[in-house]
């Protein structure tokens, strides 16, 4: 057994001594390390079984107060999925290089309350739990729908359990959008690392369309529902989160609405032929 309790100290321990990597500024972003494992809580981790070094990686994200993102690319580092970080690029509608804006939500997410476990007992296989319903009652007036996540975790403070679980309501009671873009890679030359970089936050001004001549009081980004606003005639899309529409054009039955969107990158791919990266972005607040 290892006396480690941080997240990072344990995936570092097994870099070292399994992989023979050694906790070395030639090998880690030591700066950046150092700042994300700062806000990641003690956990217990009980390794009583045969795993790979990623599946005890992922164990170990899936059971921190903070989800994050390990990274060996240039150095290894970490990242946490935070999104009060801010933008390291605003996009321009003029730089988006793909005509259509491709929108889908990762609706498992949804739910209207959490439970998080913590504090097992590897003897009764038992967890406690703490469970935050701060927002049901808001999300069953919105969409009429009750659901609960559950999340299995290495947290061993009712403090931190509680802590996480608010984290993760104040993110999954709203149905976000997730948006494709392809941009030119001279658009992050303004950033440190001159690339995106999974979880970092961007703006941009995109444009959606919709079918239908009336003009909604509301706009959501997220489009093809059941809850709509407007009628069965003309279904615009679902009353999850207000956006006032800034401007719009009409052609052939199309209504093109612009608007800004603040996100968080979950997804790129590099494409090199044409000095493009096209990222997936996923809405999230700007509080």
């Amino acid at each position: 057994m290892r006396n480690y309790t941080n997240p990072a100290d344990i995936i570092a321990d097994l870099n070292h001594r399994i992989m023979g990597i050694a906790f070395t500024a030639s090998n880690y972003d030591i700066s950046e390390w150092t700042a994300e494992k700062a806000l990641l809580a003690d956990i217990s981790l009980y390794m009583d079984d045969s795993k790979k070094i990623y599946e005890w990686i992922e164990i170990l994200q899936n059971g921190a107060n903070w989800g994050f993102r390990y990274e060996d690319v240039d150095k290894i580092t970490i990242r946490r999925d935070d999104p009060s970080r801010e933008s390291v690029v605003s996009i321009p509608a003029i730089a988006i290089r793909n005509s259509d804006i491709p929108i889908r939500r990762n609706a498992e997410l949804y739910a209207s309350s959490c439970i998080v476990r913590y504090a097992k007992n590897h003897r009764t296989n038992a967890y406690m739990q703490t469970e935050n319903a701060d927002y049901e009652s808001a999300v069953i007036n919105e969409h009429r729908v009750k659901k609960q996540q559950i999340y299995e975790t290495l947290i061993t403070s009712e403090t931190i359990a509680q802590e996480k679980a608010l984290r993760v309501m104040q993110d999954i009671s709203v149905v976000r959008p997730i948006i494709t873009l392809e941009v030119d890679i001279s658009l992050f030359n303004q950033t440190a690392l001159k690339r995106p970089r999974i979880y970092d936050m961007v703006d941009a001004v995109v444009s959606l369309k919709t079918q239908g001549h009336r003009i909604p009081q509301l706009w959501s980004y997220v489009l093809g529902d059941e809850f709509v606003l407007g009628d069965d005639e003309c279904v615009i899309g679902e009353h999850h989160a207000v956006t006032f529409t800034e401007a719009y054009s009409y052609a052939d039955n199309e209504r093109t609405y612009y608007g800004n969107l603040h996100g968080q990158i979950i997804g790129i791919q590099w494409n090199t032929d044409r000095d493009t990266v096209t990222l997936d972005i996923r809405q999230r607040s700007t509080s």
